[in-house]
């Protein structure tokens, strides 16, 4: 569950789409999305995490593939957006 939620969840308001309602003497957790653009990162990280294990599988992610290439640009783009995000927080305080 971790991963598809990690790059929302980092510097961004994820935490707060977790509800927990009591029902029946248990606690169930829901997933609450106010924010579309959460679904949206949410859906692009786990497709994004398809891809890699896809290409990965079918042993076409070798050095100078281009499932390679993409994985490359995948990781570039998840660092991009963290900077991102983390100047973001920074200039806030």
């Amino acid at each position: 569950m971790y991963a598809p939620y990690s790059d929302n969840t980092h510097g961004v308001n994820g935490i707060a789409n977790f509800k927990v309602k009591p029902h029946n003497n248990e606690f169930n957790m829901i997933i609450e999305m106010y924010d579309k653009s959460s679904e949206l990162e949410m859906l692009e990280s786990e497709l994004n995490m398809m891809f890699i294990r896809m290409a990965s599988y079918y042993k076409i992610d070798g050095a100078n593939s281009w499932a390679k290439t993409i994985e490359t640009k995948i990781n570039c783009n998840i660092l991009l957006k963290r900077n991102y995000r983390v100047q973001q927080l920074l200039k806030k305080k």
